[in-house]
């Protein structure tokens, strides 16, 4: 994961004998350190390891991590704010894109088939719909096969005697958008249109595209940040492409043998570079404000050769 977390031995009062250390602020965007276990046994009771310890090794996650506990989460809560720059569809407007051009596709077809149950063009039923009926047909022409896929998972993870965590975060996050085009259709019957069939159709469909573009990506940045600590949730700090945060653990080995651990971070990296010929040389990119100023996560940790012992 990309953040600074250490744990130590619950029976290491000095910290001198071991250390675990998760230190991955080298890659490409920072991540929250929250989602870290306070406590960490190893090896784990579900390892499939031949030899085991008679007993588990017991570790506590330092209180010193990077970013720091909290931190993590009020930026990843930026994803979700329409008036931060690091808005979902601000940030990534491929992604608004094409959740507006998915509602649009869903709510067209969603009023074919009310258009066909009433026996009407598009438009017309549209204008003469009632909100009960469309949204019982609603219901049957997108939430009954999403219900279908839901019970064909289930069925699977009761055969297998097992239930993955990711088949709820999928099906949670396409109910979420199902949510979005069924409030879109409601609120294109509830419309008073106009006679003219052209501008009833460019005014629907820039409603449709740009509504699902804004609530659709809201609802998935809602669930991302509301979801449970796994493989989805990290794409709270992914989605921000916050790419300041860069470090690293120096280690000194020491003439007496002592490890010496420097947790480095760099908080905000050079984002404004000039080119520069250098004598003789090849022309290399510089920082125009300089080199960033680097800094210790904490205090240095030092392991001993030979750790305490009875």
């Amino acid at each position: 994961h990309h953040h600074y977390v250490r744990y130590e031995l619950d029976d290491d009062s000095d910290r001198s004998s071991a250390q675990f250390i998760s230190c991955g602020l080298g890659g490409a965007y920072l991540m929250a350190s929250d989602d870290a276990p306070t406590t960490v046994t190893l090896p784990t009771p579900s390892s499939r390891m031949r030899s085991k310890d008679a007993t588990p090794t017991s570790l506590t996650k330092s209180p010193t991590t990077y970013p720091a506990e909290g931190e993590g989460t009020r930026l990843a809560w930026r994803l979700a704010n329409p008036f931060s720059r690091f808005w979902l569809p601000t940030r990534n407007s491929s992604f608004g894109l094409c959740v507006g051009a998915i509602h649009l596709v869903l709510s067209i077809f969603v009023v074919w088939v009310l258009s066909v149950s009433r026996d009407q063009g598009l438009l017309d039923s549209v204008r003469d719909a009632a909100p009960a009926p469309t949204l019982a047909i609603t219901f049957f022409s997108l939430w009954v096969p999403l219900l279908l896929v839901a019970a064909n998972l289930v069925l699977i993870s009761w055969r297998r005697g097992r239930w993955h965590p990711a088949h709820i975060t999928a099906v949670v996050a396409i109910a979420v958008q199902l949510v979005v085009t069924t409030l879109l259709v409601q609120g294109l019957i509830a419309l008073a249109w106009p006679r003219s069939d052209v501008l009833m159709l460019i005014v629907a469909v820039v409603l449709v595209a740009v509504g699902g573009a804004v609530l659709g990506s809201e609802g998935f940045a809602l669930h991302v940040l509301l979801a449970r600590p796994g493989a989805f949730a990290n794409l709270r700090m992914s989605g921000l492409a916050h790419e300041h945060g860069k470090g690293f653990v120096r280690m000194h080995l020491t003439a007496e043998g002592e490890l010496h651990l420097y947790p480095v971070v760099v908080d905000r990296v050079c984002t404004d570079w000039r080119l520069e010929k250098t004598e003789g040389g090849p022309v290399v990119p510089v920082p125009t404000s300089g080199l960033p100023a680097a800094r210790l996560i904490e205090q240095p940790v030092v392991i001993a050769q030979r750790g305490p012992g009875p």
